[in-house]
């Protein structure tokens, strides 16, 4: 191996320290499309993403585990949002004290999806980190 890549075993090394990457387009874990091995993202990055993923309620391990949606896209709705995805932050805000949130922004793209971005400084790095996803919603149901 030439100097300065990266091999094989370095590779499983550093990933042991990540968690799998899940791709926002699908929701699946992805693979390195050259080493076959399962592509990777930071600890919190994941669990921001599956926060803001999951609707609250849905897991039954984790009944007060991500954001509620809101019944309808009014007035409030970004307000709704914002609110909803900072309570299902505070465990990683105000408990572990592992994110600092500096802006979530919600934009509504039509009747029945939003995007949400939320840009935050993950602490166990010390690092500056943004997540965004569509959100789907079933509004009035």
């Amino acid at each position: 191996m030439g100097l300065g890549l990266i091999t094989p075993l370095e590779q499983r090394q550093k990933a042991k320290s990540l968690s799998r990457y899940i791709d926002p387009a699908n929701g699946d874990y992805s693979l390195d499309a050259s080493s076959r091995l399962p592509n990777t993202m930071p600890p919190v990055r994941q669990r921001v993403l599956l926060a803001i993923r999951t609707v609250l309620g849905s897991a039954k391990g984790l009944p007060r585990f991500g954001i509620a949606r809101p019944r309808k896209m009014g007035l409030s709705f970004r307000r709704e949002m914002t609110d909803s995805i900072r309570v299902a932050l505070l465990q990683m805000t105000d408990v572990e004290k592992v994110v600092v949130l500096q802006r979530v922004d919600v934009e509504i793209v039509n009747t029945s999806r939003a995007h949400i971005v939320i840009n935050y400084i993950d602490l166990t790095t010390g690092e500056k980190d943004v997540v965004s996803d569509s959100v789907r919603f079933n509004l009035g149901s």
